[in-house]
């Protein structure tokens, strides 16, 4: 199973990703040949199968299977996360946690290395709110 990040940042942050999508289930990120290549909890081999079957997602859609709610989401040129959460967890909450980690798994599958010599400042390491006060 090869991980698909191009950065080290990326590599340490898709499994911890995948973890909060699967919400005390399971979830697993499926490339766009149809093959797992990352998983965090426990997904039955016929779910994968079974969210397969009707091919990489190109809008969220979420439906049963065994007694199971699952979640697919799209991610980018067709990668796409599936996530079966425990039974007991609201789908309402899964799903939202499975948008949130599709999204973040995207700019996670972009992120590339700096150019060497390339452009401009680095971002800050801190970053200041300020206030405005009406007067």
């Amino acid at each position: 199973m090869t991980i698909p990040f191009a950065t080290d940042r990326a590599r340490l942050r898709g499994p911890q990703i995948l973890d909060y999508a699967a919400t005390a289930g399971g979830a697993v990120l499926i490339d766009p040949t149809g093959q797992v290549v990352l998983a965090s909890g426990v997904v039955a081999e016929d779910v994968i199968v079974h969210a397969a079957r009707h091919g990489a997602p190109t809008s969220p859609r979420s439906f049963a299977h065994d007694g199971s709610c699952v979640h697919a989401r799209p991610i980018e040129d067709g990668w796409w996360l599936c996530v079966v959460p425990a039974t007991g967890v609201s789908p309402v909450l899964a799903a939202k946690r499975a948008e949130r980690a599709a999204h973040v798994l995207w700019l996670a599958l972009c992120d590339r290395p700096r150019a060497a010599g390339g452009g401009g400042s680095p971002a800050p390491s801190s970053l200041v709110f300020v206030r405005a006060v009406a007067r």
